[in-house]
């Protein structure tokens, strides 16, 4: 009896400690120690990759997301690919391994814009319910698949932010600015190691 009282106390104290120092952390689901990434910018349905402004800015935020926290990691520069391999050319039809050659990235991110907006026009009049969706492919150099993604960021997220209540003082670019921060934050946890909570 005595064993089990203590057994029970002591996985009692490892899941307090888990709760209090956040646990384990989420690894990448591929290498990411000593690699670099070519971050493209995004695409929308009607906008090629590099045609969108959406898709540039988003780009960006994703490669300083990178930089700020990827300590083993690094994003190239994907502009020498533009011209020759993304401006005019087909999304369907771009050579992936051919874009990381040029770049000497052995991975290459790129990113299909869903959905952007901040409410919902069917149902939302005064209220903001935001929503970003972004398809999320990550190619290795030898053109294979190392991670599939379909990122959704959302405003309001917390479970106890109201949507009426938090609309008083929120505008329209405010939300939209949210959105793209979070799911830049979202993407760019992709390729460092995070703890469960950050999600």
């Amino acid at each position: 009896m005595r064993k089990l009282k203590a057994c029970a106390a002591f996985l009692f104290l490892v899941s307090i400690t888990g709760c209090l120092f956040g646990g384990h952390g989420i690894e990448p689901k591929f290498p990411t120690s000593g690699k670099k990434v070519a971050v493209i910018p995004f695409r929308e349905d009607d906008l090629f990759y590099v045609e969108s402004k959406l898709g540039l800015d988003m780009a960006a935020r994703v490669i300083r997301e990178i930089a700020r926290n990827a300590i083993d990691m690094r994003a190239v520069d994907p502009k020498p690919a533009y011209e020759e391999y993304l401006v005019y050319k087909d999304p369907d039809k771009v050579e992936w391994d051919k874009v990381a050659a040029k770049l000497k990235a052995d991975y290459v991110l790129i990113g299909h814009i869903r959905r952007f907006r901040a409410r919902d026009p069917k149902r939302d009049v005064n209220l903001f319910r935001g929503e970003m969706i972004i398809e999320i492919t990550v190619m290795r150099a030898d053109n294979s698949i190392a991670a599939m993604e379909t990122i959704v960021a959302k405003h309001p997220s917390g479970k106890f932010i109201t949507p009426v209540l938090d609309n008083i003082n929120t505008t329209e670019e405010d939300v939209l600015e949210r959105l793209r921060q979070l799911a830049a934050d979202k993407i760019g946890k992709l390729f460092y190691s995070h703890e469960p909570s950050q999600d």
